[in-house]
């Protein structure tokens, strides 16, 4: 019972505590509201007109030398000589020496050869003469046939006439018979004259083959730079003995140098042969070079979605200035422009965040307006603002005569106040056309 009497005591008791409580909170005086005016900030603005523009669009590539070559061996044969300064990074004229082979082999050879044709020679030179005697020998072979046949006939009709016998006549059938063997053997002498002449001539000829071979591997034991250009890597040393094909040296000419540039596809028809082509590559310190459209591949890569444009650049390897030249294997970023130009609003990089821009509306009030951008562009548009030189080409979003914000936009929110001026950059380009036309009006109209 006591328990009871206390539990419903305290309830009582924190009740009159809440109700309390909301008593003083509802009857507690409310301080008077003060609509606190925000400050108009003064902007400078830029008024959007269309502007004539040339787009560039953005590439990567690795240079690459037009012209090198990797020196090979052509023969088996000991170095003997590497002239002194070929070395890595050494200018070399095409048919410079490189490396020397020993050539001694391949004298000998060529030695061997001479000797052979020389003995040829000779044995065709003893043919020519042999052929000579056996034409006369065969002449006066059928002579004596001849003589013999006379003399048979004679010995015939004194058979007859009973003044000869008959073995003086068989005597001379087989000297007759002897003689016309005699007669068939230089024929058959001479007849051969003409293979064995072909024969001769084969051979001299296989030997000639042979010497100019052997000539041709002396020259190849002198292995000579093909182009002129700069030492990549020498890969062989005095005392190593080469073979057909083994590496000697690689030699890089660095005048012209090929740039292979990934562009979209939607980007092959407005790049021209001729386009010159901005290269940059960033490093300890950042290059630029001017190279120039050459050649765009026909096929798209259909898995990247991109044209291969090819960019030639010249340059003078034997500058003073190593640095600035643009080295094979050098990644670089490109900015190749398109063959026409085409007009766009444009307005600076820095007015443009998150892809929104602020603009002057009704009652001098900063608007947040989404844009699309189409592309970056880098130059100067004295119209606009002489002083920018980035700026970014809306597609949609902005209209002619809007007044975009270019200045304190980290300050700006949408519906702030603002005082807008013309870009300094603006006004001066404006106060410059003033003074030139000759009525004293510039035709720009200020925001």
């Amino acid at each position: 019972m006591n328990l009871f009497i206390r539990a419903s005591v305290g309830v009582v008791i924190l009740g009159f505590g809440i109700g309390s409580y909301q008593f003083l909170v509802n009857t507690k005086p409310k301080p008077p509201l003060v609509e606190q005016l925000e400050l108009a900030k003064t902007v400078r603005t830029i008024t959007v007109s269309p502007a004539a523009v040339t787009r560039t669009w953005s590439a990567f590539g690795a240079a690459r030398p037009l012209n090198e070559a990797d020196v090979a061996a052509e023969v088996a044969a000991r170095v003997v000589r590497r002239p002194v300064g070929i070395e890595a990074g050494a200018s070399v004229q095409a048919g410079d020496v490189l490396v020397e082979l020993d050539g001694r082999p391949f004298l000998a050879q060529a030695q061997r050869a001479r000797d052979s044709i020389a003995a040829f020679e000779a044995e065709r030179s003893g043919l020519s003469v042999e052929e000579r005697t056996l034409t006369e020998n065969l002449r006066l072979a059928k002579e004596n046939t001849r003589l013999l046949y006379d003399e048979l006939e004679l010995l015939q009709e004194a058979e007859r006439a009973r003044s000869a016998s008959r073995i003086e006549i068989d005597r001379l059938r087989r000297q007759i018979t002897g003689a016309e063997r005699n007669e068939q053997d230089l024929e058959q002498a001479l007849g051969l004259i003409p293979a064995r002449r072909a024969r001769l001539d084969a051979q001299i000829g296989v030997e000639q083959a042979n010497l100019e071979l052997a000539e041709i591997d002396v020259e190849r034991t002198a292995i000579v730079s093909p182009i002129s250009g700069t030492v990549q890597d020498v890969y062989v040393r005095e005392g190593e003995r080469v073979s057909p094909g083994s590496p000697i040296a690689r030699v890089t000419d660095l005048s012209r140098m090929e740039i292979p540039l990934q562009i979209p596809v939607s980007a092959a028809g407005s790049v021209g042969i001729g386009a010159e082509v901005t290269l940059r590559s960033e490093g300890a310190v950042s290059s630029a070079w001017l190279a120039v459209v050459t050649r765009v591949a026909p096929e798209a890569d259909p898995a990247s979605r991109t044209v291969t444009v090819f960019a030639e650049l010249e340059q003078d390897p034997g500058s003073p200035d190593r640095a600035g030249l643009l080295q094979p294997g050098r990644f670089v970023m490109a900015g190749i422009p398109a063959r026409e130009a085409l007009e766009a609003i444009i307005v600076p990089r820095v007015a443009v965040i998150d892809d929104r821009v602020m603009v002057v509306g009704d009652g001098d009030l900063a608007w947040s307006r989404p844009v699309v951008v189409a592309f970056p562009i880098d130059g100067r548009f004295e119209t606009l603002d002489p002083d920018e030189t980035q700026w970014l080409a809306i597609d949609s979003g902005l209209e002619v005569g809007d007044r975009v914000i270019t200045s304190n936009l980290d300050e700006l929110r949408h519906g702030s106040p603002v005082r807008p001026q013309a870009s300094s950059g603006a006004v001066r380009a404006a106060a410059r056309d003033a003074e030139a036309s000759p009525i004293g009006g510039s035709g720009e109209r200020s925001p």
